[in-house]
């Protein structure tokens, strides 16, 4: 699974205590968060090599946490493209007049 970019960078907006430990990462802090290993993480995706869409379907996209999967980045910087597919299927409808047949 590859994201658009391998890594997004966002700013800490608030200081934030890592799991695990006692690093912590400060507000205003810049942070790469690389997307790809993400997808790449066993943890979330059990072999992620392999093509499986099932892992997607409504059964099992709810077992998914947010932000591991993240083809689009995420965030208020989201990009635009996730919405592309659905934007140019309305975009269509719209102009093609219901007495028209499309072959």
């Amino acid at each position: 699974m590859h994201p658009a970019v391998p890594y997004i960078t966002r700013v800490a907006g608030s200081d934030y205590k890592l799991p695990g430990g006692n690093n912590i990462i400060e507000k205003g802090t810049q942070v790469l968060i690389p997307i790809e290993s993400i997808h790449d993480d066993e943890e979330y995706f059990p072999n992620p090599d392999v093509f499986d869409p099932e892992r997607f379907n409504d059964e099992n996209k709810n077992s998914i946490p947010p932000y591991a999967h993240m083809p689009f980045g995420g965030g208020p910087r989201l990009c635009i493209g996730k919405y592309g597919d659905n934007y140019r299927s309305h975009v269509l409808e719209w102009q093609a007049p219901a007495s028209s047949r499309l072959s």
